[in-house]
């Protein structure tokens, strides 16, 4: 940041130089940082991890009256900041068990691990003896942005002028969101002295959850768009149109895990490339690809999927391969060219029986050919899974290593 006379300047990023009348700092672990470039540092943030997990709805029964914080004991000395976590039952009704509080070094350690929710379980397994590990169906950590002080710090900046601070935001976090959002539009507000706009609609219009109307109501939904009656994750019971609405939102997700996080779809096995597909035909994937096969470009143009495989199948039922040999020594390359959205839903179909390859509807769409080496090139990053973990990068290469893993195998009898 440039700042001068106890005013910001300009704040440089990788994307550009910014010329700001008002910053808000709500950098979370990072916003001490923040303040420090701002010269209006007065607080400091130490990181405190904090593991949760969330149980089937199928236990939530039984759990949902029992549910409850733990504190310690009546008269225990209380020896840190947190509450300890508890049996929490969540909006959507599965129960979320903890967190617990772990100062750690680094601000941005969202690791999982065993002893956490080893303790977690034994500590409330001492008044619900049912608690079960079996139930958890997720779990994730993530980290606190505590003060030494251990209290938000919601105020405009003490020595620069055009900084408001929403920092140091623990647990409750979301519970008082509302309020720090209204005090810091207020302050910005009068910076800029910035009139309200009367005619500013607060009321965002959210997607439609087929679970929760009347039988009636998903009826008549049904009738007007059938991708409503089609259910993408069972477990969750949403719908292909829940997913669809999601992509073409005003803000849309842009990776699946966006639209686990919007929908709520469990994403587990087949059901992940089932909507991970869904995404790249319904969502405007389509971009620059070009793609070099054993030297030799093969493709320089707009791709929507490109597959590369050394078996014939993957994602529990997608033939995306289907004359695949995991030990001819070479992996299989299938490219999808652009796909207009009417054509997706009838291509998606034969894409998952593998009939894309041979079939006279789609040889003008699919680019297939075997090699020993493939590059994949973009002029921005794009989006690759291996096996389920995605990453995004320019440039990738993949070629096969021949008889490059050893096997113990039982000696053969005699």
């Amino acid at each position: 940041m440039d700042v001068k006379n106890h005013q910001i300047l300009a704040v440089h990023t990788n994307r550009g130089t910014l010329y700001p009348k008002v910053v808000v700092n709500a950098a979370g672990v990072y916003s001490d940082a923040i303040a420090q470039m701002a010269q209006d540092q007065f607080f400091s943030i130490h990181p405190r991890k904090g593991t949760d997990s969330i149980l089937d709805k199928a236990v939530t029964p039984s759990l949902s009256q029992t549910a409850m914080t733990v504190y310690p004991k009546l008269g225990e000395e209380k020896k840190t900041h947190s509450k300890g976590g508890g049996l929490i039952p969540t909006a959507d009704k599965n129960i979320l068990v903890g967190p617990d509080a772990i100062e750690i070094p680094d601000r941005e350690d969202y690791t999982t691990v065993k002893e956490s929710i080893d303790a977690i379980f034994s500590k409330h397994k001492t008044t619900i003896a049912s608690l079960s590990e079996r139930d958890i169906i997720t779990y994730f950590s993530g980290t606190r942005a505590a003060t030494y002080e251990e209290d938000f710090i919601v105020q405009k900046g003490k020595w620069t002028k055009n900084i408001l601070h929403a920092a140091g935001i623990q647990s409750p976090g979301i519970t008082a969101a509302p309020a720090i959002g209204e005090d810091i539009a207020l302050w910005a507000s009068q910076m800029l002295n910035a009139p309200k706009k009367e005619a500013f609609d607060p009321i965002r219009k959210g997607v439609v959850k087929t679970r929760f109307l009347s039988d009636e109501e998903r009826d008549a939904l049904i009738k007007k768009n059938p991708a409503y009656g089609h259910i993408v994750c069972r477990c969750e019971e949403i719908s292909e149109g829940e997913i669809i609405d999601a992509i073409h939102s005003l803000i849309p997700p842009t990776t699946v895990d966006g639209i686990k996080r919007r929908v709520r779809a469990g994403m587990n096995g087949p059901r992940a490339y089932k909507a991970a597909t869904l995404h790249c035909f319904l969502f405007k994937m389509n971009q620059p690809l070009k793609l070099t096969l054993d030297g030799k470009v093969a493709f320089d143009g707009k791709g929507l999927l490109v597959v590369i495989a050394n078996g014939f199948c993957y994602g529990g039922g997608y033939y995306c391969a289907p004359k695949a040999k995991i030990d001819d020594g070479l992996i299989d390359v299938c490219l999808i060219k652009k796909v207009g959205k009417l054509k997706a839903a009838g291509f998606m179909k034969i894409f998952r029986q593998g009939r894309h390859i041979d079939s006279p509807k789609t040889k003008d769409l699919v680019i297939f050919q075997r090699c020993k080496k493939a590059i994949i090139e973009s002029t921005k990053p794009v989006a690759y899974a291996i096996d389920g973990e995605v990453f995004r990068q320019r440039k990738v290469e993949v070629s096969i290593l021949p008889l490059a893993l050893s096997f113990v195998v039982p000696a053969k009898k005699n």
